[in-house]
């Protein structure tokens, strides 16, 4: 081969040296291709560089590029190769996306032929994506779960004795929290044999909404026995207790249905974070009353006699409750917490009484209390689960209802 001036011989192996001059129309090689070509001897595969020369590489093909040679064009199909290398694929369907959205303003400019490329990286992308996100295990995919929680179905039961002034402005409040926060309700008004126009007042909001239900006693039987008779008629999936007199927002049954779920509770038991606004009295009975069932049945309750008590309706097919007077609180959550139940509290605002009077402080119905508490002592430290013949079932749940809407109407 005959030498040029300014040519060197050529290398062992028939290869020219990187000074040897190119004949006209031969393409210099890449360095790509001459780093492709050579192999490791042990495994066969091709040889890897270090990642600086290997940019280094790529930087120096980018620099050979030669507008008048290689033209427009040729520059974005070098840049597609390099991006190919470059650009990571979750920005890959990203990029084609926005060189799809481009409108092209003639058919050779740089706008029309991104738009091009678009067009051809577009559904590799979008597999590759997809290739991605199936080829990763489930139990190793980063994922994140919204928990929603349930509405659930409740019964309301309001013991009534002479609330005229407050039985239809609390009716109204508690239709709304329970539509709000529940999928379907029921509220159970027993009537202690009201001798005012309370009875009056139920019949009419009974007959403006169809979950209004009505329990009457032929005599005043106090409160122990007006409850046992609304828990009895219960047929939802949770029972809340609420006085007639509104001691606290019907609205806070959101957080007390949260709870219940979030601590995997069957009693939420409400206590008040302000028990002085009741007067020095009151207080000094509430205080001692609490210290001493803590005392009797070694478990300390902040607030036992407090009327919101939000449960499940199992908690009611597994307790025989016997109290007759205002230990039916007590006995209800010691029965409760001796037979396994979990039991939370939650602090709530209370209201105090505004209108009407309360007789739940006079001496008789304390002088009650504590002879049922000697007599039933024994059953509630040790009490016993009702029998399955005596629980309420689906059928006696039906006919309680019925007998219910009869006692209504």
């Amino acid at each position: 081969m005959r030498l040029e001036p300014g040519d060197t011989p050529a290398a062992e192996g028939g290869e020219r040296s990187r000074s040897t001059r190119l004949q006209p129309g031969e393409e210099r090689p890449s360095q790509t291709a001459r780093v492709s070509g050579r192999q490791n001897r042990a495994t066969g595969h091709p040889r890897t560089r270090h990642s600086v020369a290997r940019y280094r590489g790529l930087f120096d093909f980018l620099r050979r590029i030669h507008p008048a040679e290689a033209g427009c064009y040729g520059i974005f199909r070098r840049l597609r190769r390099l991006g190919h290398r470059l650009v990571p694929r979750a920005y890959a369907g990203w990029a084609t996306d926005w060189c799809l959205a481009l409108t092209p303003a003639g058919p050779q400019t740089g706008a029309s032929r991104l738009r091009r490329l678009g067009r051809r990286l577009g559904p590799r992308a979008h597999a590759s994506r997809a290739a991605d996100q199936h080829s990763v295990p489930p139990h190793s995919r980063c994922s994140i779960i919204f928990l929603v929680t349930p509405k659930p179905s409740i019964s309301l039961v309001i013991p009534m004795f002479n609330e005229e002034a407050n039985i239809e402005h609390a009716l109204g409040f508690a239709v709304e929290g329970l539509a709000t926060y529940s999928e379907d309700y029921e509220i159970i008004v027993v009537d202690d044999a009201s001798t005012d126009r309370s009875s009056m007042l139920v019949d009419q909001a009974a007959a403006a909404n169809r979950r209004i239900r009505v329990i009457r006693n032929d005599y005043n039987q106090k409160l122990g026995s007006s409850l046992r008779a609304g828990f009895a008629a219960a047929s939802k999936d949770l029972v809340l207790y609420m006085d007639a007199d509104l001691p606290f927002d019907p609205d806070v049954l959101g957080r007390a249905i949260r709870a219940l779920y979030v601590t995997r509770a069957d009693i939420i038991s409400g206590y008040r974070l302000d028990r002085t606004s009741e007067g020095f009295k009151r207080t000094v009975y509430s205080y001692f009353y609490n210290f001493l069932i803590g005392i009797l049945f070694g478990w300390p309750h902040r607030d036992i006699n407090f009327s919101f008590k939000l449960f499940r309706r199992e908690v009611l097919q597994s307790i025989e409750l016997k109290s007759e007077g205002s230990l039916i609180d007590a006995e209800l959550i010691v029965k409760a917490k001796n037979l396994g139940f979990t039991i939370q509290q939650l602090g709530l605002d209370y209201f105090p009484r505004t209108h009407g009077n309360s007789t739940l402080s006079s001496p008789a119905v304390i002088l009650k209390i504590f002879r049922e508490l000697i007599r039933l002592f024994p059953d509630m430290r040790r009490p016993r689960r009702k029998p399955l013949s005596n629980r309420p079932d689906a059928s006696v749940s039906g006919k309680t209802a019925e007998s219910v809407e009869v006692l209504s109407s």
